[in-house]
This record gives C-alpha cells, sequence and structure tokens, in this order.
C-alpha cells in the first residue's frame, strides 16, 4: 500500500470515531485497516488507538484499554512525535466512559506535558480542553477554568474541537457562579459551532454540556428534552456506554 493510501486510511479512522458512522460498523473497518497496515508502525498505531475508543464506546473496555496500551507503545518506539503524544485523546475517551476520570486525567496529563516540551500547539489545545472538561467533572472547578483558559489562549480559530471544549468548560464554570445568561451565550455558541460539522460525538456531548447549564439554571424540562436528544444522538451512533451512562442517573433521579 502506497503512503496516500495509509493517509487517507488515517483520515477515515477518525472520520469514522467523531463522525456518524455506526461504531460497530467504524470497528470493522478499523479492525481492517489495522490488519493490512502492518508495514507502517504510525498508521497501525493511530488506527489501533482510535480502535481502541471505538470498542470503548461499544462498551468492550477490557479490550479497548489493551489496544489503547499497545497503540501508545508502538508510536513511542518512533520516538517523542506528536502522534505518540496525542492517543490521550482517545485513552481519556475509554476512561471517561468506563466512569474512571483519575485515569483518563492521567492519561491526558502525560500528554499535555509531552505536547508542550514538543512545542506543539494545535493539539495541545484539545487536550487542554479535554482535561479541563475531566477536571471538572472531578469538581476541581479552579483546576478547570485555569485549564479551559489554557485551551482558549491556544485554540486557532478554525479549530472548532478546541474552540467548543473550552467553550462548554468555561459554561458550566459561569452557571456554577450563577452567572446564568453568560453561561447560555456560551453554551449556544458551542452548539452553534458544532452544527457546522458531522461530528455527531461532539454534538451529544455537547448537548450533555448544555442539559447541565440548563439545569443551573432552574430550567430542568429543558434541561430533560435537550439530553434525551443527546442520547437520540449517542444511540444513532451506536455509543452504548455513553447511552448507558446517561439512562443509569435518570434511572436514579
Amino acid at each position: 500500500m502506497g503512503d496516500w493510501v495509509f493517509r487517507d486510511s488515517r483520515v477515515y479512522a477518525i472520520a469514522a470515531l467523531h463522525g456518524p458512522t455506526p461504531v460497530s460498523e467504524a470497528i470493522e473497518h478499523c479492525e481492517t485497516i489495522a490488519a493490512e497496515a502492518e508495514g507502517d508502525r504510525r498508521t497501525k498505531g493511530l488506527v489501533t488507538s482510535i480502535l481502541a475508543a471505538l470498542l470503548g464506546m461499544h462498551g468492550d473496555f477490557d479490550r479497548a484499554r489493551r489496544l489503547s496500551a499497545e497503540a501508545r507503545a508502538s508510536l513511542g518506539e518512533l520516538g517523542p512525535t506528536v502522534a505518540g503524544a496525542s492517543t490521550s485523546l482517545e485513552a481519556s475517551r475509554i476512561e471517561v466512559l468506563a466512569g474512571n476520570l483519575p485515569a483518563a486525567e492521567l492519561a491526558l496529563r502525560r500528554d499535555y506535558e509531552a505536547l508542550t516540551q514538543l512545542g506543539e500547539r494545535y493539539l495541545l489545545s484539545t487536550v487542554a480542553g479535554e482535561l479541563a472538561r475531566v477536571l471538572y467533572a472531578q469538581g476541581r472547578l479552579d483546576e478547570a477554568e485555569k485549564c479551559s483558559r489554557h485551551a482558549q489562549e491556544l485554540a486557532d480559530p478554525d479549530d472548532i474541537a478546541s474552540t467548543t471544549l473550552w467553550r462548554t468548560v468555561q459554561a458550566k464554570l459561569l452557571a456554577q457562579k450563577e452567572n446564568r445568561d453568560a453561561a447560555l451565550i456560551l453554551i449556544g455558541e458551542a452548539v452553534d459551532l458544532l452544527k457546522r460539522t458531522d461530528s455527531v460525538v461532539a454534538q451529544a456531548e455537547t448537548l450533555v454540556d448544555l442539559a447541565e447549564v440548563l439545569r443551573l439554571a432552574g430550567r430542568r424540562k429543558e434541561a430533560d428534552d435537550v439530553l434525551e436528544g443527546a442520547v437520540e444522538l449517542f444511540e444513532a451512533k451506536g455509543n452504548v456506554a455513553a447511552v448507558e451512562a446517561l439512562r443509569v442517573p435518570a434511572a436514579s433521579s
């Protein structure tokens, strides 16, 4: 296979993870790509990391963690690279879905430091945004705000992933401080930015954030409706782990 084929394969795998391709179909294709990329360690490592995240969405956490570790180790053998220092974007997704926030934080902090040492900014802004989200979820609001501000400083205007991440975290922080109007404006901007994309996973995750802001603003009925919309998107994607995580609190409330 030529370099252009591997490049196209990597692009497909990224799109399959974040876009509307059903998880089961994306897993099948990524398994094929990883098998065919045996001679290209970079492609195999990157696709295997993405495959691991897809398996996490499917609820197969043991295999997801094993493949994630294999991908990181394989890319690490290539030396200090941006590719090897960004696998936490998939590894942390697995751990968040599994409910292990400290493990997600550990993975993100590892890559945060590595990307900083490499002088890389584009992916660092996304890692910083994801780290801010994980810190917020653990109730460490001051740290989350600091990290989200750093993501905001680093993010390119055309980097929708990073620009939506810092907005969602800061919107929730504003809502916690009862600055609800500003919170709703900021989260609304994030939702609107993602409407321009086919990133259904990010769209669903941002709806979950919007639901939290609405709840904090005392608009519970609207929050429940928005959360149901997020569940529908996750179900269409086949992200059964995310659906289960959202359904369990609802059932126990």
